[in-house]
């Protein structure tokens, strides 16, 4: 239990610190980055109360099922390895570079919190003004003419923050379940939930904003390409990680090099 669970915990737990300064700079430095737009005015980028509920309904059940269900090593090693049970037994502590992770910081360090700041902070701006320079042009309007306003931009803005933060998060998963994806499913979709709800309930900012934001197709390619370009990119940085420090493609492969250390 120790040599498993220790290594996977330590391991889990790095990425949950990381992960938590990465998805909270990330919805909160666009609004620095607005203040150039509003002369640092004060003015609030998105809608104060949904704005409180990012990391208490949008956010945190994904994150919980990682630190939890998510394992790098699968505990029955008969499952992925043709290897007759003598040469399984004391897997873990036979390969003794499964824990150098803790010893070299592979899984937490300065330099790698440091990374998950900058990290946080170029997908914040990717995300602000490419979703600005799109909605907020002059010559941008809805279908019936009108202008498309700020706080459309905003509250987008804040729902592809929501998409990114747990699309990041998805794509460090080393397992995937059914329920974990529902998590991830039920979180980001609450987006669109509360975004009604405040819209039909409230006469504010964003009193009936909804369905204007949603019926121009343009909110949805933003938000898709936003997505899918973190998405590219994550893959992409990954794939010169491996080619670059020679790492091994998969978890198959990795086995087989630590056995034969």
């Amino acid at each position: 239990m120790l040599f498993f669970h220790g290594r996977e915990a330590y391991r889990r737990n790095s990425l949950l610190v990381l992960y938590n300064f990465y998805k909270n700079f990330l919805y909160v430095v666009p609004q620095f980055y607005f203040g150039f737009y509003s002369a640092f005015a004060g003015q609030p980028l998105y809608e104060q109360l949904i704005y409180q509920m990012y990391n208490i309904t949008m956010t945190s059940l994904p994150i919980l099922w990682y630190c939890v269900f998510d394992f790098q090593h699968k505990k029955d090693i008969d499952m992925q390895m043709d290897l007759p049970k003598s040469e399984l037994k004391g897997y873990f502590m036979r390969n003794p570079l499964l824990y150098r992770v803790g010893i070299d910081g592979t899984c937490f360090s300065t330099w790698l919190f440091v990374k998950w700041l900058a990290y946080a902070l170029t997908h914040a701006c990717f995300i602000f003004f490419c979703g600005f320079w799109v909605l907020a042009q002059k010559g941008t309007h809805q279908s019936d003419g009108k202008d498309i306003g700020f706080w459309v931009c905003g509250m987008l803005v804040y729902g592809i923050c929501i998409f990114v933060a747990n699309s990041v998060l998805a794509y460090k998963h080393f397992t995937h379940y059914w329920i974990g994806t529902f998590f991830f499913f039920l979180c980001t979709s609450s987006y669109f939930v509360f975004f009604w709800l405040f819209s039909m309930s409230f006469k504010n900012e964003i009193g009936n904003l909804f369905a204007p934001t949603f019926a121009m197709r343009i909110c949805w390619i933003v938000l898709f390409f936003i997505v899918i370009s973190v998405y590219l990119a994550e893959l992409s940085y990954a794939s010169f990680k491996r080619l670059w420090k020679g790492e091994p493609r998969d978890e198959d492969e990795e086995e087989e090099e630590l056995l034969s250390h």
